[in-house]
């Protein structure tokens, strides 16, 4: 009985109002992918959008969560008013970048952030490992672990047009569970 409840409980923390618009928002936006119900020009305004209203810093937390146990550094790429706009681990081995969406070189990354958000600046990050919860770091660590592409998987990594499989499994998985 006390671990349903903790169970309960390490749910109820997650499942913050917030967290739910933004999950709402985003599945929306896979649901629109999926169905190629609006024009390309329009979905791709939409998931700039969300890059930059919903880019919270958690692809900072993600790359903390899995570059401080495996001692490699993170890469930030910061508009020129400074403000950041994409965080990843790079894997010192290939010098490949990583985050939620695959593995690719540093430079392919920096030309994406730079067509979602303009011109940017890359630099090395300081890890916040230490500014993370020990929960959430153990939940961001268990996210990472079950995505194949990161470096301390050893694994190698999708090519990035896989992201498209990812947002139609996603979109899959929600509607099964609706």
């Amino acid at each position: 009985m006390m671990q349903c409840q903790s169970d309960t409980a390490e749910f109820d923390r997650w499942m913050t109002l917030e967290r739910i618009a933004r999950s709402d928002f985003m599945g929306l936006l896979f649901d629109g992918l999926k169905s190629r119900a609006w024009e390309p020009d329009t979905l791709q305004e939409l998931a700039v959008a969300a890059l930059c209203g919903f880019g919270n810093g958690c692809c900072y937390f993600l790359a903390s969560a899995v570059a401080t146990p495996a001692g490699m550094p993170i890469v930030g790429f910061r508009r020129l008013d400074g403000s950041l706009v994409h965080a990843a681990v790079v894997d010192s081995g290939t010098g490949e970048a990583a985050d939620v969406l695959g593995r690719r070189p540093l430079a392919a990354l920096r030309t994406e952030m730079e067509d979602a958000a303009g011109p940017v600046r890359m630099s090395a990050l300081t890890s916040i490992w230490d500014e993370l919860d020990p929960e959430e770091a153990r939940i961001l660590q268990e996210i990472a672990a079950a995505m194949p592409w990161m470096p301390r998987t050893g694994t190698s990594a999708p090519p990035l047009p896989q992201w498209a499989r990812l947002v139609v499994a996603y979109a899959t998985a929600r509607t099964a569970l609706q």
